[in-house]
């Protein structure tokens, strides 16, 4: 490049970054987050060794690009740097230990010298928001996110790992203390640009906030189709009931409906909070044959699809008082359970990133499926069909509520300004029978008692260490099965940053 060249281009720099500095704005926020976990006798088994054992770290930065090019409109784009290959699309972060010994390209196993490195991102999230005087245009890959996080939780929380987006257009119309805002998405190409391969959703989210009284009211409604083609639900529903059946076919649509409902009321005392979810419809998949395997079931075979519902509700309410240095608070709810004695599904999830306690419903436990829970879970890659979960102790905290009864109390002692004592105690049982081959199981799910302290020198910036001591009840022994329910213990220190 030649000097008058190079004198040209600094000049035009000069004169044109300027004016694009002064009409474009760039806003980078995010999060870091580095955490340790390790859990003793995830399998609630006294085999020797490290059988049932995790123990492992977590690496995460989370970063968020607005860009406002205009007055009124801006540009949002959500990315994970050094995403987990196990868990893609989540906000986990990537586990120390990346090295493959068995890899010629990159030697790094336990010998080695350098561990691997992450050589892509991952965009969670990409939309636009135009703003108007009485509402506004969304249009992209956005997060979704309503009450409690309940049954829709996007994973801003500074200690989330799960995200949750959706593909879609809405529009928001607000009048004073209430907005409605109908959504249109798309869940799924099938195959490519093709109409009838195509899945969608219709939503409608409407909510009302009065702030003189503190109070809102707040409703979602969802249908979500997916035609004959695009029908994919059979590689998740077919492995799941393995021990009933061999087999399933796609015989028509998948067409569901969740309706979420929340409400908030805030008094000088006391502050409740309620959501509730209720999910119906037909998955258009039928099982093929049946292996039998219960001495109470039906066989799980005939001309119907497999149909969904399922229910959840979870209450909170905060004790205020702030005189004192302690802090209480009730949590509280249901969440409906799978029968594995009939052809449909009664269970319903609670998103991942709503927890009650460290270990129970969040971290997999047990030596069988006692929440119903496989079907929601991570699948391992390049397995061949059907999909396995992955093992106990192989899992991050991927476990979801479900098929439960829970009691939940908090209480918190402010020691300072900057530390906090943190108490848990969470009971739970279980909804409806687990077991598909047992009869005579308990139902007692067990007592966690979490204990932990918290240090937040700044708003932005908080670090948290916990022990989780989880005390296993009837039902996971099964019945006459009379599997292994030893004591569960956790610990975990992780601390966060937001920017």
């Amino acid at each position: 490049m030649t000097f008058k060249l190079q004198l040209a281009l600094c000049a035009i720099a000069a004169t044109v970054l300027p004016t694009l500095a002064g009409a474009i704005s760039v806003d980078m926020s995010g999060n870091y987050r580095f955490e340790y976990n390790t859990l003793n006798s995830a399998f609630m088994s006294g085999s020797s060794g490290d059988y049932g054992r995790r123990d492992y770290f977590l690496n995460h930065l989370n970063l968020t690009a607005k860009v406002i090019p205009m007055d009124s409109i801006s540009i949002v784009s959500n990315f994970e740097v050094f995403p987990n290959s196990r868990y893609p699309g989540s906000a986990l972060g990537n586990d120390f230990g990346a090295g493959t010994a068995n890899s010629a390209t990159y030697p790094s196993g336990s010998i080695g010298q350098s561990e691997l490195s992450a050589n892509y991102l991952e965009i969670n999230q990409l939309y636009m928001t135009w703003s108007q005087d009485y509402g506004g245009l969304m249009v992209g890959r956005v997060p979704l996110q309503f009450g409690l996080g309940m049954t829709h939780s996007a994973g801003n929380g500074l200690f989330d790992h799960w995200v949750e987006n959706h593909d879609l257009v809405a529009y928001k119309v607000i009048m004073g203390n209430l907005y409605i805002m109908p959504m249109i998405g798309r869940v799924s190409n099938g195959y490519g640009f093709a109409a009838g391969s195509q899945g969608t959703e219709i939503i409608l989210n409407a909510d009302y906030t009065n702030p003189e009284v503190d109070a809102t009211f707040a409703i979602m409604h969802e249908i979500r189709s997916a035609g004959q083609a695009a029908n994919d639900a059979g590689r998740f529903f077919a492995p799941y009931e393995a021990n009933q059946t061999t087999g399933s076919a796609v015989i028509g649509a998948l067409s569901t409906t969740l309706t979420s409902i929340y409400y908030a009321k805030g008094w000088d005392r006391f502050r409740l909070r309620v959501e509730a979810g209720f999910m119906s419809g037909n998955t258009g998949i039928q099982y093929t044959s049946y292996n039998g395997g219960s001495s109470t079931g039906t066989a799980q075979v005939g001309s119907n699809p497999i149909s969904l519902s399922g229910y959840g509700v979870a209450v909170e309410a905060d004790f205020l008082n702030p005189e004192s240095k302690w802090n209480w608070s009730w949590r509280t709810g249901i969440a409906s359970g799978d029968n594995p004695q009939t052809q449909n599904f009664e269970g319903f999830f609670f998103n991942r990133n709503y927890n009650i306690a460290m270990l129970l419903f969040n971290q997999p436990l047990g030596s069988y499926d006692a929440l119903r829970t496989n079907l929601g879970r991570q699948r391992q890659p390049g397995t061949s069909y059907p999909y396995s979960v992955y093992s106990n102790d192989q899992t991050a905290d991927e476990d979801y509520l479900s098929n439960a009864i829970y009691l939940s109390p908090k209480f918190d002692y402010q020691i300072s300004d900057r530390w906090t004592w943190n108490n848990t105690l969470a009971y739970a049982i279980t909804q409806t029978n687990p077991s598909y081959s047992q009869s005579g199981v308990g139902s007692d799910l067990g007592v966690e008692y979490d204990v932990g302290v918290t240090y937040k020198p700044t708003s932005r910036f908080q670090w948290v260490t916990q022990a989780g001591l989880f005390s296993p009840g009837s039902v996971w022994k099964e019945g006459s099965a009379n599997r292994d329910t030893i004591f569960v213990w956790g610990w975990q220190s992780k601390f966060g940053i937001s920017f």
